[in-house]
């Protein structure tokens, strides 16, 4: 838990300004949620996570791309070259992800609904989107990207009894860190849900009634209070 007050301060350093400068600046947020996949395991936090961000982030004055809800891949593609088009002039530019993603090869893939139960890696790639690739091609418009990735759950592909009953494509589960192209005028910042190679929690055991996953609910509770001093919010 200290890991995560970590992380949310610092997303909430790169997310919060004040001042008359930070109020003329353009700040624009893509927000993706995905629960109703079609061949693999579905989940029940995504959406909602996807939709309070967005009520959350468009409060602090940020134009939304979204809520992208249960995108199909041609659908995804779609919003992310609004998302683009929308950075250009924009000081920041935020990613919120909430949905199932699987590591390939030391790439992080988001996976829109209609991804299929695949059993290569050329299958998979076609229907996914590299997070990787969508981190750079924000930071080649605009200075500033914070990219919230919560998606470090188990891999939801099929097992393979040839594999030792492990997935047949991808790592077991978790993510793998991102290394973001650096920039003179700016940076970016990736967060995940878990620690590189290790599961989010979407729920808390036993009768949680929670509509959001666990990751979710404290970025919420954080970002209630932007003004918050930092020292505060690690606390």
């Amino acid at each position: 838990m200290r890991r995560l007050a970590t992380l949310l301060a610092c997303v909430l350093l790169a997310l919060h300004f004040t001042g008359a400068a930070a109020a003329q600046e353009r700040r624009v947020a893509l927000v993706v949620g995905a629960n109703a996949y079609r061949s693999i395991e579905p989940l029940r936090n995504a959406v909602a996570d996807a939709l309070a961000v967005a009520a959350r982030l468009q409060g602090l004055g940020f134009e939304i791309v979204g809520p992208v809800l249960d995108p199909t891949h041609d659908a995804f593609n779609a919003a992310l070259d609004r998302f683009e088009a929308a950075l250009q002039g924009a000081a920041l530019g935020v990613i919120f992800y909430a949905g199932n993603a699987v590591e390939v090869g030391g790439r992080d893939l988001l996976l829109p609904v209609d991804a299929p139960a695949a059993t290569s890696e050329r299958q998979l790639r076609s229907r996914a989107i590299d997070a990787q690739e969508m981190l750079a091609g924000a930071l080649a418009r605009v200075p500033r990207v914070v990219m919230i990735l919560d998606a470090c759950r188990d891999n939801p592909l099929p097992r393979d009894p040839a594999r030792g009953n492990r997935p047949s494509v991808g790592g077991t589960r978790g993510l793998e860190p991102i290394e973001a192209p650096r920039r003179d005028d700016g940076g970016s910042l990736v967060v995940l849900a878990a620690a590189p190679g290790e599961m989010a929690l979407d729920r808390l055991p036993g009768m949680d009634t929670d509509p959001n996953g666990l990751f979710t609910r404290h970025l919420l509770r954080s970002l209630a209070n932007p003004a918050r001093p930092l020292p505060a919010l690690m606390g």
